[in-house]
């Protein structure tokens, strides 16, 4: 993430981002005095992301700059809904082995289970043993 330059209002930056979203470039921005710092995820988009800022600051009033803002929520309201999916597809291991409902009386089956086996085994072994 690298610092793309400063835009002066609120409503500079929102169109600003609007428009480098609908351009691919995500961003990120903080406040400093009456300004806002653009930051641009990408790096390879650099050079891509100041050039578009450069071109925002000679006409900020675009009309390009109002449309990608409709653009822009489709596409925020887009990846929200892949995370959620994301999300509901994935299943947490360690808060499900740790859960109230793996039962113990399935443990402590499992382990009788396997000491008869274990018992009958070797009684198998011995009677062999003994009989030749």
């Amino acid at each position: 993430m690298r610092q793309i330059g400063k835009v002066a209002s609120a409503a500079d930056l929102e169109r600003l981002t609007d428009y480098l979203l609908t351009r691919g470039i995500t961003t990120q921005s903080e406040p400093e005095g009456n300004e806002y710092l653009v930051w641009a995820h990408e790096e390879d988009r650099i050079d891509e992301a100041r050039a578009v800022l450069d071109e925002f600051r000679q006409d900020p009033r675009n009309s390009r700059y109002d449309r990608a803002a409709a653009e822009a929520r489709k596409l925020r309201r887009d990846q929200v809904r892949r995370e959620r999916d994301i999300q509901r597809r994935t299943v947490d291991l360690g808060r499900r082995w740790n859960s109230p409902t793996a039962s113990p009386q399935v443990t402590f089956a499992l382990i009788a289970i396997s000491v008869a086996v274990g018992v009958a085994t070797q009684d198998r072994k011995s009677t062999r043993l003994n009989s030749s």
